[in-house]
């Protein structure tokens, strides 16, 4: 059977989307090349809300208890209420992430250019530790499990810190 287009969403002229993609039972949600993040209604199409910040997001956002959250390319990581797209929280971390964020235990991890590891509060975007990887570029989107995070740079290292305070585990070089 050939597959029909139910709706289809504008990202506007100066814009494309680098990312997948996500979806709720009721909404989708995607990250655009101008810095935007939109949603919209599932069944219609129809856009709920969009935010436009200054960095580029180059990788998918994360859903977690409605909250949606992204990084952006001039080093910023957002939490936005699902809802209504409402600001809740914006960490800075100074340096470009293209990462998705990953969350364990109320604790979100995210990784950036220049191979600082983050781990921030869910609750209020406080920086819980983070950790500094010695200037490697992580492009790959951290993994956890209930004790570590994972994170793989581009010159072949895959290191494991700890989840609670951000201490070096492991780290293979392949």
């Amino acid at each position: 059977l050939p597959l029909e287009n139910s709706w289809q969403a504008e990202s506007g002229a100066d814009s494309f989307g680098f990312s997948s993609a996500i979806q709720t039972s009721n909404s989708a949600y995607a990250a655009f090349s101008s810095g935007k993040l939109s949603a919209f209604d599932k069944s219609t199409g129809t856009q709920l809300w969009s935010l436009k910040v200054d960095g580029v997001v180059h990788s998918a956002p994360l859903y977690h208890n409605n909250v949606v959250y992204f990084a952006t390319s001039d080093g910023k990581i957002y939490a936005l209420n699902a809802s209504d797209g409402k600001v809740v929280w914006v960490y800075s971390a100074g340096t470009a992430i293209n990462t998705s964020p990953v969350i364990q235990d109320n604790l979100l991890f995210s990784a950036s250019n220049n191979g600082m590891v983050y781990a921030l509060k869910i609750e209020n975007g406080e920086l819980a530790w983070k950790t500094d990887m010695g200037n490697e570029y992580i492009r790959s989107s951290p993994a956890v499990d209930q004790t570590s995070v994972y994170a793989a740079t581009i010159s072949g290292s895959i290191f494991a810190l700890d989840n609670l305070n951000g201490a070096l585990i492991w780290k293979i070089d392949i």
